[in-house]
């Protein structure tokens, strides 16, 4: 428990008692030392980490936070230089890394920010510029990477994004294209490769994906396809290699990945095939060599293994076999070489190995 213990306190003329209050961790370390004036804070108030380092300096008038407050990083480094009036900060706010050098410089009016707003990165470079007007970003706040070189501009008004939004690879290159309307977006998305080649597009209806995704590869060939419908994914999804080939094909609900999903070596053949329901494995999985000889089947409940999970060679012997429940190994659980000895046995109880036999060589 914390102790409080008033140290002193004196009658001052007009009958005003000043006190001063010191609280101590349970370790019996200082951890508060407050000024108090008619059983108000009034003065300093200063808290301490447990090991003696100093946490904080805050000034008090009547009870509320006014003029000039510090606080400091547990290696003696300045953490915040903050100035207060009558409780509301007002004037300048400085923020700074562990490492003493300075993270954000800002001016505030009546508790908000107002004017200029800078954050930086541990070297000293600007890393954002931002505008406030009645404590909203208001105009057009850039954004840098530590060489100098612009990484992105978005323009702000009543602090909603409104217009052109736009990023940057280092190089300068566009990296991304967003439309704005009253801080939602709105209109074409797009994407770009660092060749300046299209990565992505998708169109936005009040702050929802709406219509066609398209994905590409840097050589133009189309990667993905999808239909979105009020933010959601829906419909048929493909993916495809860069040679064209489908790669994988699947049916979303709402969002969710729902019915049979395939996915194909780049020859044509099938390697996976699974049922899905409301976005989770659910029913019978299967895979493939590319042959088409069965690898591996097994079954999900809601996502979950159960029941036999057995591997085959691609000559269709039969390889191993091990039985799940909620998830877990459990049962007998056996290898067999391709001339279908058995060769090893174990015994699982809730998913840890209880038992095993090895065929000696």
């Amino acid at each position: 428990m914390n102790k409080v213990v008033v140290l002193l306190s004196i009658f001052l003329s007009f009958g005003a008692v000043a006190e001063v209050v010191k609280t101590y961790y349970e370790s019996g370390a200082l951890k508060t030392q407050e000024n108090h004036k008619d059983g108000q804070q009034d003065g300093d108030t200063l808290t301490y980490y447990e090991s003696g380092k100093l946490k904080s300096e805050h000034q008090y008038k009547g009870g509320k936070q006014h003029g000039m407050q510090w606080e400091y990083y547990e290696n003696g480094k300045r953490k915040l230089v903050q100035s207060m009036k009558h409780g509301i900060a007002e004037g300048l706010r400085k923020t700074y890394y562990s490492s003493g050098a300075l993270y954000s410089h800002s001016k505030l009016k009546n508790g908000r920010v107002e004017g200029l707003f800078l954050n930086f990165y541990k070297s000293g470079a600007i890393e954002q510029k931002i505008d406030y007007k009645n404590g909203q970003q208001d105009g057009v706040a850039e954004l840098f990477y530590e060489s100098g070189a612009i990484k992105g501009k978005i323009k702000y008004k009543k602090g909603l994004q409104v217009g052109t939004a736009k990023l940057f690879y280092e190089s300068g290159g566009l990296e991304e294209k967003f439309e704005y309307v009253d801080g939602k977006l709105h209109g074409k998305q797009l994407a770009y490769f660092e060749s300046g080649a299209l990565k992505t597009e998708q169109n936005f209806v009040n702050g929802e994906a709406s219509g066609l995704l398209l994905s590409y590869f840097e050589s133009g060939a189309l990667e993905t396809r999808v239909n979105a419908v009020n933010g959601l994914q829906q419909g048929s999804f493909f993916q495809y290699y860069e040679s064209g080939a489908i790669k994988i094909e699947q049916t979303v609900v709402d969002g969710k990945v729902e019915g049979v999903a395939k996915q194909y070596f780049e020859s044509g053949a099938i390697q996976l095939e699974g049922n899905f329901s409301d976005g989770t494995l659910n029913g019978l999985h299967r895979e493939f060599y590319e042959s088409g000889a069965i690898k591996v089947t097994k079954s999900y409940s809601k996502g979950v293994l159960e029941g036999l999970v057995k591997g085959y060679f691609e000559s269709g012997a039969l390889k191993g076999e091990t039985n799940y429940v909620n998830g877990e190994a459990h049962g007998v659980s056996k290898v067999y070489n391709e001339k279908g000895v058995l060769i090893i046995r174990e015994n699982y109880v809730n998913g840890k190995l209880a038992g095993s036999w090895h065929r000696d060589k």
